[in-house]
């Protein structure tokens, strides 16, 4: 129970580890660094033995021949490069009225890929509110398909405030995410080419910028509507520990 937490970034470990070994790893060790946190109140030997595992796991991945040595700037690039492929894919159909439960999984992945970047420092702005937006998305969808209704796209709006009550909600680490990249992202490529990364390549973050709303895009209008959901996307970051039971009735396949 203690390593509940960690386990996304384990699940998203293991799906890009043939396509990019540096993201992989870099998952898998942020994984360790958590559990590391944990107080020794909370730590068993179980806890131990998963840091054991996973540092051997990351000394092998190290050692493949599939393994580039990228320097810190190279290694941040290649996983916003990767965030931003599967965000940017799933805010395009979301915006379009088509998202689904592969939709949420992929939103969820982006989140993950963001959160990872932690461990490298302070992140910049863009990368935090796509990470607020990932995992607010990931929840809303969630919750309106454990409603039975359709999602609403796009960001939340005056109409929609207050909608999304964390405490509504189901805890995402009960959600069994799937684990096969074919089954994530409704068949679309979320990785360039779908071919193990070698090289790293420098993507810059889009700035936000003013744009219709039933226009696809993947900034979030203008500082104004991002203050609007604020506090609700706090309340999602929140979700991981407080949300238990309402997507009992959800299960996605392995």
């Amino acid at each position: 129970p203690e390593l509940k937490h960690v386990k996304k970034f384990l699940r998203e470990a293991k799906k890009v580890q043939k396509i990019s070994p540096v993201v992989s790893y870099y998952c898998r060790l942020y994984a360790v660094q958590e559990a590391m946190k944990l107080d020794k109140s909370v730590k068993t030997p179980a806890t131990n033995q998963f840091i054991s595992e996973q540092l051997s796991i990351l000394e092998e991945i190290k050692k493949s021949s599939n393994w580039t040595e990228l320097s810190k700037d190279q290694t941040i690039d290649q996983i916003i490069e990767m965030a931003n492929n599967i965000f940017d894919h799933a805010d395009e159909v979301d915006r379009a009225g088509n998202a689904t439960k592969a939709t949420a999984t992929a939103f969820h992945s982006a989140y993950v890929f963001y959160e990872i970047l932690k461990q490298f420092g302070e992140r910049d702005f863009d990368v935090e509110e796509r990470a607020k937006y990932a995992l607010f998305k990931t929840t809303d969808l969630l919750k309106a398909f454990k409603e039975g209704r359709k999602p609403t796209p796009g960001p939340p709006n005056q109409q929609n405030e207050g909608q999304n009550d964390i405490g509504e909600m189901g805890n995402l680490e009960q959600q069994s995410f799937p684990s096969n990249p074919s089954q994530n992202y409704e068949n679309y490529e979320p990785y360039p080419s779908q071919q193990p990364i070698s090289q790293p390549v420098s993507q810059p973050i889009p700035q936000p910028v003013q744009q219709p709303t039933s226009t696809p895009t993947h900034v979030y209008q203008q500082k104004t509507n991002m203050l609007q959901f604020e506090n609700k996307v706090k309340a999602c970051a929140e979700a991981e520990r407080i949300m238990k039971h309402a997507f009992s009735a959800m299960r996605f396949n392995d």
